[in-house]
């Protein structure tokens, strides 16, 4: 785990959406998804105690010693799950197909009416600089635009991460709102081999329309299994 990541999670806390609970076990699935379902709630768990006060009346800035506190706590959970399976630490870093890095960037997100199908969405990623890989998903209504930009986006990283076997099944994606901002939540399932990995990725609205906030959620939710980011 890197340093960084258990002390900018306050930040993440207070900006996700649904009960503390549910905010925890989003934080743990974004950034540990490979760990057995046990370890993770285990996790989820230590989380809540330490972040839930910050949703209470009257919570002040953010001290240095609660994140002191997480990444001792994160580190000493990452100790021990892997001795006690110490197959997880390769679960936990191998990239799909053993693979070097990518870096894929976002370019922009589109939805429109489509004549006689209903509309379309068209997700633009560029995997080198020139060269873009374009995304197509169509839905029947608009009220499915999330889920259609989403789908979308998916449809350009399997040309971004071109690994044979690759497979990618959108659950869901909705908005929700936080700290007076609007963002998108998404819910898939990468399965590589016989391998498969539920991933859960979110990304804020800030100074953004809605399909590129929707976009970027699934690049946030997979960049770290992908390697793309």
């Amino acid at each position: 785990m890197e340093q960084s990541v258990a002390r900018r999670l306050p930040e993440e806390f207070l900006e996700l959406p649904g009960s503390p609970s549910q905010r925890a076990l989003l934080i743990v699935y974004r950034y540990w998804p490979a760990y057995p379902e046990t370890e993770q709630d285990e996790l989820a768990r230590s989380l809540h105690d330490i972040l839930e006060p910050l949703l209470r009346p009257g919570a002040s800035a953010i001290p240095d010693a609660l994140r002191d506190e997480l990444e001792r706590t994160v580190r000493s959970w990452e100790t021990q799950a892997e001795a006690r399976d110490p197959r997880t630490q390769s679960r936990a870093t191998d990239g799909i197909g053993h693979s070097p890095p990518r870096q894929v960037r976002f370019v922009s997100a589109t939805f429109t009416p489509v004549e006689g199908t209903g509309y379309g969405a068209r997700v633009t990623l560029e995997h080198r600089p020139g060269d873009w890989c374009v995304g197509f998903a169509q839905c029947p209504s608009e009220a499915q635009h999330l889920q259609c930009v989403a789908a979308a986006t998916l449809d350009a990283l399997r040309q971004a991460v071109p690994e044979k076997g690759l497979q990618f099944e959108l659950a869901d994606a909705g908005s929700f709102e936080a700290c007076g901002k609007t963002g998108v939540l998404v819910s898939l399932t990468v399965n590589y081999g016989e391998r498969s990995w539920s991933l859960i990725g979110l990304c804020a609205g800030t100074g953004r329309d809605l399909h590129s906030t929707a976009a970027l959620a699934v690049l946030n939710g997979t960049n770290r299994l992908l390697r793309t980011g």
